[in-house]
C-alpha cells in the first residue's frame, strides 16, 4: 500500500512540475519591456539609456544604438583615408 501511495505522489509531483515555464530569454524580454528607456544624442551618435531602480538601489545602462548615420559616414571616411594612404 505504501508503494502505491508513494508512486501516486511521485506521479503527481512529476505532472505538476512539468507545466510550461517561460524560458530564460522570455523572462529577460519581459523585464526589458517593463524597463523604461530614452534615446539620447551625444557627439552626433544615438544611444539607448536604460534606468532601473528597486527601492533605493538601482543601475543604469547606456548602449550605442548602432544605426546612426554619423558613425557610418565616419567609418567611410576612415576607410577612404586608409585606402588613399596605402595607394601612395
Amino acid at each position: 500500500m505504501k508503494k502505491i501511495l508513494l508512486l501516486i505522489v511521485a506521479c503527481l509531483f512529476i505532472f505538476v512540475s512539468c507545466e510550461n515555464q517561460p524560458t530564460r530569454q522570455e523572462k529577460l524580454h519581459n523585464k526589458l519591456q517593463k524597463m523604461e528607456y530614452t534615446t539620447i544624442i551625444k557627439d552626433s551618435c544615438e544611444y539607448l539609456m536604460y534606468k532601473y531602480s528597486a527601492g533605493h538601489n538601482g543601475f543604469g545602462f547606456m548602449s550605442h544604438k548602432g544605426n546612426c548615420k554619423f558613425c557610418v559616414e565616419r567609418q567611410r571616411k576612415l576607410i577612404r583615408e586608409i585606402i588613399k594612404e596605402e595607394l601612395r
